[in-house]
């Protein structure tokens, strides 16, 4: 049996707390909209047999988690950008970097998870990242966010890796800039 969750959204202006947009309204009797406290109009979801905080990932399935990308932002972003965030995501899944490995920059920042970051040749990014992938199983890899600062687009997500027996539950940040008339990968980020 599969449920669907709807959830409350609520803009406030200014701190004068008119509202400006509502989403569909229906909670399980279980999960409630509580106010936190301290933070003027933040809105969390706790339980409400317990009352503690509840996680999207705690009211979603991992098929439902994928799908959490708003349109607009996805659509704000170029075709051919969205397709460089694609490969990475495909690649970072399967544990390989060849899927993006020709759309690393010529200089690239690469910072990994217990590595000092720092800019590298695309071919030594290619050597870190892959020796990065090659102590680490992929479970999961999913860009959620993606936007534009300045005319760059940027995607942020999250990724699950099992290196040395442990899982390890990690950020993605990659950014892009224009190399002629491709976009390449000027960040990568994993965290």
């Amino acid at each position: 049996m599969c449920v669907v969750l709807c959830i409350v959204v609520c803009v406030f202006a200014g701190g004068s707390g008119q509202l400006l947009s509502t989403l569909s309204p229906e909670l399980p009797a279980s999960v409630s909209l509580a106010p936190s406290p301290g933070h003027g109009s933040d809105v969390h979801l706790r339980s409400g047999a317990s009352g503690e905080p509840l996680a999207i990932s705690q009211l979603r399935s991992s098929a439902q988690r994928q799908n959490l990308i708003p349109s607009t932002q996805q659509q704000a972003i170029p075709s051919a950008a969205r397709e460089v965030f694609k490969a990475v995501e495909q690649g970072l899944a399967t544990g390989t970097i060849e899927p993006f490995s020709d759309l690393l920059a010529g200089r690239v920042f690469v910072q990994l998870r217990g590595a000092e970051g720092g800019y590298h040749t695309s071919t030594q990014a290619y050597y870190i990242l892959t020796s990065f992938l090659k102590s680490r199983k992929p479970l999961s890899v999913v860009l959620t966010t993606y936007g534009s600062t300045d005319g760059v687009p940027y995607a942020t997500g999250g990724a699950t890796f099992v290196s040395r027996g442990m899982r390890e539950d990690l950020q993605v940040y990659i950014a892009l800039h224009p190399s002629g008339e491709r976009w390449v990968i000027s960040h990568l980020n994993i965290y």
